[in-house]
């Protein structure tokens, strides 16, 4: 079968998960416009990149429907952090007035966290690894860690380019502590958990 059937059967597969990302993409989409939010398109474009890069990997590597679902929610809420605003600022950015807490980091946390689990399934489903030890876990946290270095270099590229709702130094520095935060409970769960 040719990968573009496989992404395709796994698309029906998985029709809820898609149908979820669809309505939530339009939706922001639409909200976005209509507010007059300039990085609408560049959020949107984001996830739908994304999202393909998912689907692919989910046709060769068959994630779980749990970390689907994971994926598909992170979307949601990077969409809902980055688009919907209120007087102060943007939701990313918006103090709960309880320190260091924030959405943005509560997201860094809860997405790094399911790439580490996503970087676990890689090694069991394509390497054959068959449980999680020690070394395993390590491997799969700093994988995780990787993907949200990649995230921060591109914040900080794209904040070079334009003026965006990133913050600068000590945010890029929270980012990073809330990623290991993430991740390191992730990886902690897969070890105590052996598999997943």
């Amino acid at each position: 079968m040719s990968e573009r059937l496989r992404v395709r059967e796994a698309a029906r597969q998985h029709i809820s998960i898609v149908a979820f990302g669809v309505a939530y993409l339009v939706g922001f989409l639409a909200y976005g416009l209509l507010a007059g939010s300039r990085l609408t398109i560049a959020y949107a474009v984001t996830i739908v990149v994304v999202g393909l890069v998912v689907a692919r990997a989910h046709a060769t590597v068959g994630f779980s429907r749990g970390l689907l679902w994971s994926l598909a929610a992170w979307g949601f809420l990077h969409m809902a952090g980055g688009l919907i605003e209120f007087t102060e600022a943007v939701l990313y950015n918006v103090s709960w007035g309880v320190p260091v807490l924030r959405y943005d980091r509560l997201v860094h946390a809860f997405g790094f966290g399911a790439t580490t689990a996503l970087c676990w399934q890689v090694l069991r489903r394509r390497a054959g690894i068959p449980t999680v030890t020690t070394a395993i876990a390590v491997i799969v946290w700093l994988g995780g860690m990787g993907f949200g270095a990649i995230n921060e270099v591109v914040e900080f590229i794209i904040s070079r380019l334009t003026q965006t709702n990133v913050g600068g130094f000590v945010n890029t520095g929270y980012d990073l502590i809330f990623n290991a935060l993430g991740t390191a409970s992730v990886a902690i769960w897969l070890r105590v958990n052996r598999t997943t």
